[in-house]
């Protein structure tokens, strides 16, 4: 008997359908396994041991339990299939520009500064609460809910960052982190076109990471950061940057520059 489907396939074609729905189906552990990695801290552990790190010294330097030496090689299997890590001779495991993006300390004999770490960025989007919400996607579809975030949820993005105070800070320091990376490439290769201002308005600016970093490049620029009554009144003015509770949609206050970078969820 003959097997086809829907399309009339069969054969090799089946075969070939069949691997790419289970690489559809699976393609999320990939996600799972880069958080994994970043709550074990095992990018720091490469770079401090560096530049390569044995499976065995790198299960002694994150105070692992040796009988999951055979569940670390399949997480490290994984990582370097991914091109998180690079994997060369007996399981010597390095590091590649992408998971050099997630260190968050420097070696003590390298002191040239690195680029901001984007751990904080990848525990926010990998977070349940944001996960949770794609599981409701085919629920809003027939809803007439908003989002599938209210869906799965009972409320709103911004009324869930109040709930949950975990969560809020989770999300905060994940915006924060990857305002700092864009700021540090930004100030490098395109930090002229802050010169001459004087004032700039951070349109939806969190907790301040991007105008603080303005602000240390050119102190001459008085900085200011809108954002949500929820974000902003955990944040005592400091220094030369005033944070501003407000609704972008309502009313923004003047500079001669703004800054819009991420703000729609």
């Amino acid at each position: 008997m003959e097997l086809t489907t829907a399309c009339g396939e069969g054969g090799d074609e089946l075969l070939q359908s069949q691997t790419l729905l289970w690489s559809q189906i699976f393609s999320y552990i990939d996600s799972m396994a880069l958080k994994c990695a970043v709550e074990l801290g095992i990018p720091d552990a490469i770079h401090s041991h560096g530049p390569h790190i044995t499976l065995a010294e790198l299960m002694s330097s994150l105070s692992l339990s040796p009988t999951k030496t055979p569940h670390m090689r399949r997480l490290m299997r994984i990582l370097t299939n991914s091109r998180i890590f690079t994997c060369s001779g007996e399981k010597v495991y390095s590091l590649t520009p992408l998971s050099g993006l997630l260190v968050e300390r420097n070696n003590n004999n390298n002191k040239k500064k690195k680029t901001s770490c984007l751990n904080g960025f990848v525990l926010a989007v990998l977070h349940p609460v944001f996960m949770n919400s794609f599981q409701s996607t085919s629920n809003w579809l027939r809803g007439n809910e908003d989002t599938p975030f209210s869906v799965a949820h009972g409320c709103g993005f911004w009324d869930m960052t109040h709930r949950d105070p975990e969560f809020n800070r989770v999300f905060n320091e994940g915006m924060a982190s990857d305002a700092q990376f864009l700021m540090d490439v930004l100030l490098k290769d395109c930090g002229h076109m802050f010169q001459g201002l004087e004032s700039l308005m951070d349109v939806g600016g969190g907790t301040g990471s991007a105008a603080i970093a303005v602000s240390k490049a050119f102190p001459e620029v008085k900085c200011s950061v809108l954002d949500l009554q929820q974000v902003v009144d955990p944040i005592h003015n400091e220094g030369e940057i005033d944070f501003i509770f407000g609704d972008m949609f309502e009313y923004i206050p003047p500079a001669n520059a703004i800054l819009l970078k991420v703000i729609i969820y």
